[in-house]
């Protein structure tokens, strides 16, 4: 049984999502970055991961994520020659 308005739902988003991400990897390409782009996410998601202390996040009032002690901003520095 398939439900016809979750399916556009869906495909709206995966459309959008889409559209998004091409123009990152373009934006990736045109600043010469490709070569470096996978490291540096996976850079960057270490470092989102020291924002949860015991796999929870700290909100504020605001539902904003809170960075906790111990948090490592990520150190992009590295792979800028």
């Amino acid at each position: 049984d398939y439900d016809v308005d979750e399916i556009d739902r869906k495909i709206g988003i995966l459309d959008a999502l889409g559209d998004e991400f091409y123009v990152c990897v373009q934006k990736v390409v045109a600043n010469g970055m490709q070569d470096i782009i996978i490291d540096a996410i996976l850079e960057i998601h270490e470092s989102n991961l020291t924002k949860f202390q015991n796999g929870e996040a700290i909100l504020n009032d605001q539902d904003k994520l809170m960075k906790p002690e111990g948090f490592k901003k990520p150190d992009l520095s590295k792979f800028i020659k």
